[in-house]
């Protein structure tokens, strides 16, 4: 954690999911350099996962819909970004491609890391 993510390994009362998640996601270091190739005022995250891009996203883009499958990593996402002070990120558990077909808005950005499927 020390070296993927300094962020949340320096900052108290951060939740961390199960270990298989902590491996899947994103470094601070990928995260960040995908945050400089995107600007604008929305982005939906359509594989939310622990947040890591979203959180680095929202320093860019004016709103970010972070969407999750699994409902406790989606509430631990929520959280992560309350102590990390981060307010311009919505957490939906659901199914990104669904919230984006059943959604009205038109967004700036679509980002998918990777889908899984089973």
């Amino acid at each position: 954690m020390k070296k993927k993510l300094p962020t949340w390994f320096s900052t108290a009362n951060i939740y961390y999911p199960n270990k298989l998640n902590i491996e899947q996601t994103s470094s601070e270091t990928s995260a960040k350099y995908k945050a400089e190739l995107v600007s604008g005022k929305s982005l939906v995250d359509v594989t939310g996962g622990l947040g890591i891009d979203s959180y680095f996203f929202s320093q860019k883009i004016d709103q970010i819909h972070h969407c999750e499958l699994d409902q406790n990593l989606s509430e631990i996402a929520s959280h992560n970004f309350k102590i990390l002070g981060v307010y311009n990120v919505k957490t939906y558990a659901q199914n990104g491609l669904d919230f984006i077909k059943n959604s009205k808005t038109t967004f700036d950005w679509i980002y998918i890391d990777s889908i899984k499927k089973g």
